[in-house]
């Protein structure tokens, strides 16, 4: 399922993608962490924990209905390591996500 005008994500759609981000890697989601920028643009704090227990941080936001996050920037160390293991991670959480929407509408 593809973000359209028909199929726009809620603020709780946000909070439920944020959540399921965190817990993707043992993390726990904290609502003090999403800052409102406008009515219709959210950014959240997240961390995301590598194999290593490394917290690292990036941003997720909501804006204009469309959820997107930001690819944290890696060591030098972490580009051949980390890094795939976060894409995969964030994907399967996503496409985990829209399966979850897509079965409620």
């Amino acid at each position: 399922m593809k973000t359209t005008a028909g199929n726009k994500f809620s603020k709780e759609d946000f909070y439920r993608f944020c959540k399921m981000a965190e817990e993707a890697t043992d993390r726990e989601f904290e609502i003090d962490r999403v800052t409102e920028i406008s009515s219709d643009y959210l950014s959240y704090c997240a961390y995301f924990n590598d194999q290593d227990n490394y917290n690292i941080p990036f941003q997720i936001s909501l804006e204009g209905g469309i959820i997107k996050w930001e690819s944290p920037v890696f060591l030098k160390d972490e580009i051949d390591s980390v890094k795939p293991y976060f894409e995969d991670v964030i994907e399967e959480t996503y496409e985990s996500f829209l399966d979850k929407i897509e079965s409620e509408r």
